[in-house]
């Protein structure tokens, strides 16, 4: 397969690729340019659907409702101790 990407000009990015289901925020693009100054790329893709049997949408890497009902439960935990959580729900809805 890389081969085959490879001949239709396709190139592999960097030595590592990190990607997330949400918006990159102006306080995240802050953080981010803070981690490794000159050594950090952010770029926006769309999804391609493709006429295929296995054409899935990246987000379905993510079980984000179960991750959302473990960081609501954890901040449930943490107000019922009396500490504060920095935990805001997202407002966007991933379909």
């Amino acid at each position: 397969m890389r081969t085959a990407l490879r001949w239709r000009g396709f190139a592999p990015l960097y030595d590592a690729l990190w990607v997330s289901p949400h918006p990159l925020t102006p306080k995240g693009r802050i953080e981010v340019a803070d981690l490794a100054r000159g050594a950090v790329t952010v770029f926006r893709a769309r999804q391609e659907d493709l006429d295929t049997e296995a054409d899935r949408n990246p987000v379905q890497a993510w079980d984000l409702p179960g991750i959302a009902e473990h960081y609501q439960a954890f901040s449930n935990q943490l107000a019922a101790s009396g500490a504060s959580a920095a935990y805001e729900p997202h407002s966007e809805t991933v379909s």
